[in-house]
């Protein structure tokens, strides 16, 4: 909300800064960070990275319950780089790293974007589409799977990793189109 008035403005300046602001690595406001157990009532991916990228940068371990899977960028990239996380099903585990690597990296195409122009080559008369170095993470190509069901012809090249990340190239042509469900579970990878 945005001050009305100039003691307004002034009275703002306390809350110009997000509370969890880091005064430094290893201190945020309250206090030396801590080790987490966290367990997500509603899945998140951003909240579960949030979480993981504090406790590498103040070096504690942190353990994340999902209620679902969700998108898995930051764990590969973060493995991609060296660090001790470990995966089992839906909990997610970083233990403190003594570093981590730098790296130089292709950085993919968005899936999400390269879903619209797969649609649009899909519902074509003729021809095919080849889109280079999208993302294909299961948890983020499921658009390139509803495209498959539904009949048009989807096919992944010269598939490869790329910092962590499953990578290729995605062709796609048009085929006998059908109607199909994306059932609740599989909305997230869209």
């Amino acid at each position: 909300m945005w001050p009305r008035s100039r003691s307004q403005a002034r009275s703002a300046t306390a809350y110009s800064q997000p509370p969890a602001a880091a005064r430094n690595a290893r201190h945020a406001y309250g206090g030396a960070l801590r080790g987490l157990t966290f367990h997500m009532e509603t899945a998140s991916a951003q909240v579960k990275s949030a979480i993981l990228l504090a406790g590498l940068v103040a070096d504690v371990p942190v353990e994340v319950h999902e209620s679902a899977a969700t998108r898995d960028h930051t764990e590969r990239m973060l493995v991609g780089r060296g660090a001790d996380l470990r995966v089992d099903g839906t909990v997610v585990t970083l233990l403190p790293a003594a570093r981590l690597d730098a790296a130089d990296q292709l950085v993919p195409a968005d899936p999400s974007s390269a879903a619209f122009f797969a649609s649009l080559a899909a519902i074509a008369d003729e021809g095919l589409l080849a889109l280079d170095d999208v993302c294909v993470n299961p948890t983020r190509a499921g658009a390139f799977q509803v495209l498959r069901r539904m009949g048009a012809r989807v096919t992944l090249e010269d598939q490869r990793i790329e910092g962590g990340e499953v990578v290729a190239r995605v062709v796609v042509a048009p085929g006998s189109l059908r109607g199909t469900i994306i059932e609740g579970p599989e909305v997230p990878s869209l």
